[in-house]
């Protein structure tokens, strides 16, 4: 990842960073909230909070049972806790995905449900593949963070799938 280096995978590196903070998730998760609350999917708006509060406290129960220091590396950013598995990973998946899982059961169309599916992957892989970048997390804590969130939202996938008329 060294050899990517530049001021423009810095930049994009620093927004992730900044996307993956507490504040930045709380802005994702209540604007994407937001949005299934004004077209009256209630049920869609709950478990978008679920999908990031289930994902922030899975993620911290794991980084603690693990306790796996950060890569001794020269980083871009400072980040602190444990290492493994990555909190943007595991939160971007289970966030991201349950944003597109809703949106892409409303889509109407075969391009419409491509977009939805090329903007979610592209923003998952974008959450960890930067930290990876920024040299606070190995490839591994990343692949944690995706099975993690992404088993969170299998779990929320059903849920979503009991509560639907």
């Amino acid at each position: 990842m060294r050899g990517l280096k530049s001021a423009a995978a810095d930049g994009v590196a620093h927004a992730f960073d900044v996307a993956g903070s507490t504040v930045g998730f709380a802005a994702i998760t209540l604007l994407f909230a937001g949005v299934f609350f004004v077209r009256r999917r209630g049920w869609d708006a709950a478990l978008t909070f679920a999908a990031t509060i289930g994902g922030w406290g899975l993620n911290a129960i794991a980084k603690n049972v693990y306790d796996r220091p950060r890569p001794e590396l020269e980083a871009l950013f400072a980040a602190d806790g444990f290492s493994y598995p990555s909190g943007n990973a595991t939160i971007g998946a289970a966030l991201i995905g349950y944003a597109a899982l809703a949106w892409f059961a409303e889509a109407r169309t075969p391009a419409a449900k491509t977009a939805i599916a090329i903007a979610a992957v592209a923003l998952t892989l974008l959450f960890g593949v930067t930290r990876i970048y920024a040299g606070v997390h190995f490839a591994t804590d990343i692949i944690g963070g995706y099975a993690l969130g992404t088993a969170f939202l299998t779990v929320l996938a059903l849920i979503r799938g009991k509560l639907q008329p």
